[in-house]
């Protein structure tokens, strides 16, 4: 029941992510006056469609982490080392589907932002998010270290 909930929380934070970024994105005539605010505007999108990532790459690893029990009981060396194998695959198809699904929220938004009346929406800041995207799904890709932290956490938490 423990890990049900811990599922639910981890799913319920990034929709809540997702939901407040479009709720910001829906506020009307945001126009900008300055170059300075159009910049950060683009840092602020940039850093939540990365977090948003992260938060997306997070609930699918531990939705699975949960499901699959096999990947922790290698009975011999041969079997540890397909299982770090097999990690090593599901993982990277991991981070393919959160780019696709964090890019394909970056141009929803864009299409929000486009038909909300005094927002602008051009190619490069589709860019810029899509880079956020990116660079955050890769980080935590290669820096893992984020996730065992989180989940010892959560077991100390949840059971």
């Amino acid at each position: 029941m423990r890990k049900l909930l811990f599922t639910a929380y981890i799913w319920l934070s990034y929709l809540a992510f997702g939901i407040f970024i479009i709720y910001f994105s829906r506020i009307p005539d945001l126009a900008t006056k300055h170059n300075y605010s159009a910049a950060l505007e683009s840092v602020t999108y940039f850093f939540a469609f990365g977090f948003s990532s992260l938060l997306f790459f997070r609930a699918v690893v531990y939705t699975l982490k949960f499901s699959v029990d096999r990947l922790s009981k290698a009975r011999n060396q041969k079997e540890r080392a397909e299982d770090a194998e097999f990690r090593l695959i599901v993982e990277t198809l991991l981070v393919f589907l959160t780019i696709t699904t964090s890019t394909s929220l970056v141009l929803v938004n864009h299409i929000i932002l486009r038909e909300t009346a005094g927002r602008e929406s051009d190619i490069y800041a589709i860019l810029i998010n899509i880079l956020g995207v990116s660079i955050f799904s890769l980080v935590c890709y290669v820096w893992p270290m984020i996730g065992r932290a989180e989940h010892d956490i959560a077991k100390k938490l949840f059971g």
